[in-house]
């Protein structure tokens, strides 16, 4: 079952083509055997009228010739396929009892001009009329044996005529003195060339047909892959133009649709992310007056703490800007070596005296926003190192064979964060420090630019704490945003 499970293909094309080939091939089949049975029996009809007529005339002939005369007749009566001898007795011996014997004898008596002519037939008989090994069946008797052997006598060549043969007719026929002529035929057991031709033309017709249907097939599953990869891009984030509406009517209207999907997401995700960086531009007026005006208050502890929650808000806002900006910023895809990517990041935070460490192959080029990426690894180590004290970076490429995740897992050596909190941690603006210091805390968006980028891969985030404690996050790439 595994190997049958191998062997039949996964594509649309390819099974499209399998199911096609073996549908012609049995056909075809069907087709060949009813032509080889009809030929057969062609050859059969056509054996079976030559030698009733060559019967009935040698009959009319010997009937009229003198006795001196009659072997010379026989003789010439001779051929490959037809055999003829003069006996006292019936070599068939009985009469014909089958239908179709009957039809034949009936057919022979018209020859012979003669409906009351004493006729016997045997169909399928020969090889028992022509071997001396073969058994006589219980109808038959001394005269019919006799008879049998006179022809094997008469013929010399009877055994190897017999060999060279297979279906046969067996005709005896009363003369007028009294004696019987005896008739054997057998259809040439011959390989003809009919069949290799049939072959060879089966052949030619199936080569034909399979490159018409792999130019068809293909032709209907070139538009859906490119629909493939069309999604695949919209779902990493990528602004992709329309596709082109080619193929059957039911695959234009399907990359219609498409197309009017693709065109309405990218609208309503650019208006958000556009009402979201208006609002955050506006807010910065209002900010800079309550500034101006907070230097004129007396009191200096109060005017001291309006004016950090006013550095606070211009934070936030700023941080919304750069998040906006981030969102609707388009980058494009390009080769990229992510493991020197993270090393280099790495790097950076080891010259600033940090605990950071890599740990993956050297080179691992990847089809993604280098940028982009840059920027959300560096948000995950700076938090795992501002909060965990060190940060380790691993890099586990994927099996293309299987279609498993590219997967980078950064771990801290921190207390970790509570099971509840896990699902909320990527939010945007949630903090999970509570001292609400710009230094130690940040405003929560760089877990949520983070997810944000990877999830335009076409990938996704995952946070767990570890058994012996710490946090560990694990960035997953899928396949397709690596290939």
């Amino acid at each position: 079952m595994g190997l049958l499970k191998r062997l039949i293909p996964r594509s649309l094309s390819g099974q499209l083509i399998s199911l096609i080939l073996i549908a012609l091939l049995g056909g075809h089949l069907v087709a060949l055997i009813i032509l080889a049975d009809e030929r057969r029996e062609a050859l059969e009809s056509a054996t079976q009228g030559e030698v009733l007529a060559r019967t009935a005339t040698i009959a009319r002939l010997l009937n009229v010739s003198p006795t001196d005369l009659q072997n010379q007749v026989m003789d010439n009566a001779q051929s490959p396929f037809v055999a003829f001898s003069i006996s006292d007795a019936s070599a068939t011996a009985n009469p014909p009892r089958s239908r179709r014997e009957l039809l034949i004898a009936s057919r022979l008596r018209a020859m012979l001009d003669n409906p009351n002519a004493d006729v016997h037939v045997r169909l399928g008989l020969s090889s028992r009329f022509l071997s001396r090994d073969s058994e006589p069946e219980e109808e038959e008797d001394d005269h019919a044996e006799k008879n049998r052997n006179e022809f094997l006598k008469h013929h010399r060549d009877g055994n190897q005529w017999r060999r060279h043969f297979r279906w046969g007719i067996q005709l005896s026929v009363q003369l007028g003195n009294g004696q019987w002529l005896n008739a054997a035929t057998q259809t040439p057991n011959r390989k003809s060339s009919w069949a290799l031709q049939s072959l060879l033309a089966l052949g030619l017709s199936i080569l034909m047909i399979i490159g018409a249907v792999i130019l068809s097939v293909r032709r209907i599953t070139r538009p859906l892959a490119t629909l493939a990869m069309a999604a695949d891009a919209v779902g990493r984030g990528e602004t992709t133009p329309d596709m082109a509406e080619e193929g059957p009517e039911d695959l234009q209207r399907t990359i219609r649709a498409f197309n009017r999907m693709r065109s309405r997401l990218e609208t309503f995700v650019e208006d958000r992310t556009n009402l979201l960086a208006a609002v955050s531009h506006d807010l910065r007026s209002p900010v800079t007056s309550l500034r101006l005006r907070a230097e004129f208050i007396e009191d200096e502890q109060l005017r001291a703490e309006i004016l950090e929650t006013l550095s606070e808000m211009q934070t936030i806002i700023e941080t919304t800007l750069i998040f906006a900006r981030e969102e609707t910023r388009t980058e494009d895809t390009r080769p990229t070596d992510l493991a020197a990517l993270i090393e280099s990041l790495v790097n950076d935070f080891k010259d600033q005296g940090k605990t950071c460490s890599y740990t993956g192959p050297e080179r691992f080029v990847i089809t993604g926003r280098p940028v982009s990426l840059k920027r959300a690894i560096r948000n995950l180590l700076e938090n795992a190192i501002t909060y965990g004290l060190s940060a380790t970076a691993t890099l586990i490429p994927g099996d293309s064979k299987n279609r498993t995740d590219h997967a980078i897992v950064i771990e801290d050596s921190g207390p970790g964060i509570p099971e509840q909190e896990i699902e909320h941690m990527f939010e945007p603006f949630v903090r999970l420090e509570t001292s609400r210091s710009r230094e130690t805390g940040g405003i929560g968006l760089g877990l949520a630019i983070a997810r944000s980028i990877v999830r335009g891969h076409g990938g996704d985030i995952q946070a767990a704490n570890k058994p012996q404690g710490g946090l560990r996050i694990t960035i997953h790439l899928p396949q397709s945003a690596v290939d």
